[in-house]
């Protein structure tokens, strides 16, 4: 019983990945993974001097709030590197920036085109039922909502 329930979470990844691929949203969700770890793979106070904000072609694009720390920053580039490496970044681009509040870390609802019905609703909630990681359960639920809410409006 224990490798059929395997069976089916690999499926499940499987599909949540061609999703999130096809709505453009795989890139999303790993720089989610990666904003989510940031003050765990970075200590205080490297973590409260950068963020994570474009994460494109492999490459992790990183706001840093000052002038200072961006010098400093660079000359640990490879340091930076090897730590993101488990979340496949093959390059960083340290730029000047904002750099956000660490205390929440929400993601955003997503508004949609039309209301769905109770069907699609149902669908999508059983959609995150075996994922256990409420932030990628809660991005995978929105590229639901956002695919079965713009289908109906291309149709027309």
């Amino acid at each position: 019983m224990k490798r059929k329930k395997n069976s089916n979470l690999q499926k499940a990844s499987y599909v949540f990945e061609s999703i999130a691929k096809e709505v453009g949203l795989s890139s999303s969700v790993e720089l989610l993974r990666i904003k989510n770890q940031w003050t765990t793979l970075f200590d205080h106070p490297v973590s409260q001097h950068t963020e994570p904000v474009l994460l494109e072609d492999r490459q992790l694009v990183i706001n840093v709030n000052s002038n200072l720390w961006l010098s400093e920053l660079f000359y640990q580039r490879d340091k930076i590197l090897k730590k993101l490496a488990a979340f496949n970044v093959k390059s960083i681009k340290l730029r000047a920036g904002n750099v956000s509040s660490r205390e929440v870390n929400n993601v955003a609802e997503i508004k949609l085109v039309k209301k769905l019905d109770d069907s699609e609703i149902k669908f999508i909630d059983d959609l995150g039922v075996n994922i256990e990681d409420n932030e990628l359960r809660q991005v995978i639920k929105n590229a639901a909502k956002r695919s079965l809410s713009h289908k109906e409006d291309q149709k027309n």
